[in-house]
């Protein structure tokens, strides 16, 4: 989606206009809209984007980025909350638009920011702000969403009050201030709509399956979270995390009868029984040693799969619910079968993504107490070319 980043000031409101990798750049610099030089603060910029400053913990290999804005201003920390998002969210696909009239969404935020991108509480002006944005609010159309993060300030509250009323029955959103990994969840969840929508005409029936499945992606790549309007809590004192042996079969093959046994002996031993088979795989996703089921949100690269075991043909192996586990990939056995999930692995989880697998991933939310029990509806045809459907079921479990 294209989205317009408003960075306030006292002096009244900027945008970004571009924010692209510059691999030329020694180091990531912003500018003002036809400026070649520097802004006062692109120094810390270029440190926000540095490897191993904040945003690489995030996006892993961070190129230098040019950071263009529609004007200048000479000091603070209150562009870091907003930069910083900007990055997080067009790390996943979005766009920079550069006038309201342009956006699908508008996203106001302000305020410094920690080491875990976290917002610093201050005092920010932010009814001062607010007010002085009160003339670009009036370009965006009526139908265009606006998201509003606010930072722990004394006027927060009457600062938010204010800005509903300028907003003029627009639809305006408050989102929680958390860490800005947290907040560009919580901006995805609500964006979905919009971005399904979007995407639709690309998967109509007529669309070839292999066509559809980039449009596809698009659209699940920008929900990673779902419910309702509340801010989606990461537990960010998740521990490293580490790789667990494959839980072992709780089936006992049977040995094959010897060859002395006749054939048609009555006390002849049972056939071997086979092995047990699915029509889907399911796995548990696991962050890679190092990193974190937090990380693992935004970097799918950052995580290990540990497939589930089965106890017969529609019953897996139970998997153990605890916080090294970030969620689970379910991919069925033959590509034409089409799959449900119910039970309370859909509440447990952010929205499901496809990876390039075809494997569609749940990512747990944090902080989980109760078990998750739930089963998998899966539909397709017989060789015959007889509908089937089977149901297969798996726990998470304490």
């Amino acid at each position: 989606m294209r989205l317009l980043f408003i960075i306030p000031t006292t002096g009244g409101p900027l945008v970004v206009t571009a924010l692209r990798p510059r691999p030329g750049l020694p180091v990531s610099a912003a500018f003002a809209a036809g400026d070649f030089r520097a802004l006062p603060w692109s120094g810390d910029y270029g440190r926000l984007c540095a490897p191993g400053g904040p945003l690489s913990c995030m996006i892993p290999e961070l190129a230098p980025h040019e950071l263009r804005l529609s004007a200048s201003f000479d000091a603070g920390r209150s562009w870091e909350a907003p930069i910083a998002l900007a990055h997080l969210m067009l790390a996943r696909g979005h766009t920079c638009a550069a006038r309201p009239a342009e956006a699908e969404a508008i996203i106001w935020t302000s305020g410094a920011i920690d080491l875990d991108l976290a917002p610093i509480s201050g005092d920010y002006a932010l009814s001062d702000k607010i007010e002085k944005t009160a003339a670009l609010l009036a370009e965006v159309p009526e139908t265009t969403p606006i998201f509003v993060i606010l930072p722990p300030a004394p006027d927060a509250e009457a600062a938010w009050t204010r800005l509903q009323a300028m907003a003029n029955a627009r639809p305006v959103t408050r989102i929680a201030a958390a860490p800005m990994a947290e907040v560009a969840a919580v901006l995805l969840q609500r964006m979905a709509p919009a971005a399904a929508a979007a995407a639709a005409p690309a998967m109509g029936r007529k669309t070839p399956r292999q066509a559809r499945w980039p449009a596809m992606a698009a659209v699940v790549v920008a929900v990673a979270v779902v419910g309702g309007l509340g801010t989606y809590a990461l537990n960010r004192t998740t521990p490293e995390l580490q790789n667990r042996p494959e839980p072992a079969p709780q089936y006992k093959p049977v040995e094959a009868v010897g060859s002395k046994i006749a054939k048609n002996d009555p006390h002849d031993h049972d056939p071997p029984k086979p092995a047990p088979s699915s029509r889907v795989v399911i796995s548990e996703i696991r962050a890679a040693p190092g990193s974190d089921c937090r990380r693992v949100l935004f970097v799918p690269s950052a995580a290990v799969r540990h497939a589930v075991s089965l106890l017969d043909d529609t019953t897996f192996t139970p998997s153990q619910l605890e916080d090294q586990l970030c969620g689970i990939a379910i991919k069925p056995v033959v590509a034409t079968d089409r799959f449900t999930v119910e039970g309370d692995l859909v509440a447990a989880s952010l929205a499901p993504t496809i990876g390039p697998d075809g494997a569609t991933t749940y990512l747990l939310r944090a902080n989980r107490q109760q078990n998750i029990v739930y089963q998998i509806q899966v539909s397709g045809e017989t060789e015959s070319g007889q509908p089937r459907t089977d149901v297969i079921r798996h726990a998470i479990i304490r």
